[in-house]
């Protein structure tokens, strides 16, 4: 089974109750919001907590799409997506944690972290 690194990690994380795109990814990875901050305030304010390069977040979530713990979807045609070989793909699904990916993502030595 492929253990996840930290990066990996938060990418599930960030999947973890929602599809999301490499752009949601990318911000949940970067950023948290602050305790207190009102909901409807939650696009407005956050804290830097980490700050990758889009382009590892990018691979990081090819990785996990190889290791079979993230599910890629097409956001045009709402498939899953044909062509893993084509890396574009990254930059154009929607990504969802699969069952695999929450047993890595629970199980994880960065889980007792957060």
């Amino acid at each position: 089974m492929h253990i996840p690194d930290r990066l990996e990690w938060e990418v599930l994380d960030a999947t973890a109750d929602d599809w999301e795109n490499l752009q949601q990814v990318f911000l949940a990875v970067c950023c948290d919001v602050p305790d207190g901050i009102p909901q409807e305030q939650h696009g407005l304010v956050y804290a830097v907590k980490t700050f990758p390069r889009i382009r590892e977040v990018a691979e990081a979530i090819d990785r996990l799409v190889a290791a079979g713990l993230l599910e890629a979807r097409d956001e045009d045609a709402d498939s899953p997506v044909a062509n893993l070989e084509d890396k574009s793909y990254v930059w154009r699904a929607w990504f969802a944690m699969t069952p695999a990916g929450r047993v890595a993502w629970e199980s994880s030595e960065h889980a007792a972290t957060v």
